[in-house]
Parts: C-alpha cells; structure tokens; sequence
C-alpha cells in the first residue's frame, strides 16, 4: 500500500493518501477534469511525499500520526 502526502512550502501537511496504484492515484490529481477543492489544494501544494507501507493498518497508523501533528 503505498501512502502520500501533499505539503505546503512551510511542510504542514494538505492532504494524506493511500492507494495501491501510486501512479494512477497521483496522476488523477493533476488531470484536467479536477474539482476545484483539488486544484486549490495541487496549487499550494509544494511538495508530494510518498512511502510504500507494510500493510493497509500500517497505512491508516502513518496517516494518524501525520494528520495529528
């Protein structure tokens, strides 16, 4: 399962993602029939990091742990 983040140029975190197509799921964020709440966010957004975890209940810990700071 492979999770991300979108980060701002300050590095707080927009938005925490998972999915088990990385490419395809990232890709669908910056197609053209986006809604606007999603080409806000690509447009602040500074940096996407991404990770492969373990398992999909690793996955949901990791976005806790990000979501909560």
């Amino acid at each position: 399962m492979y999770q991300w983040s979108f980060r701002d140029p300050d590095g707080q975190v927009l938005y925490v993602g998972k999915s088990v197509t990385l490419r395809t799921r990232l890709a669908s964020y910056f197609a053209t029939d986006r809604e606007r709440k999603v080409i806000a966010m690509t447009r602040r957004a500074a940096t996407v990091d991404w990770h492969l975890t373990s398992s999909e209940v690793r996955s949901e810990e990791h976005t806790s742990e990000l979501q909560s700071h």
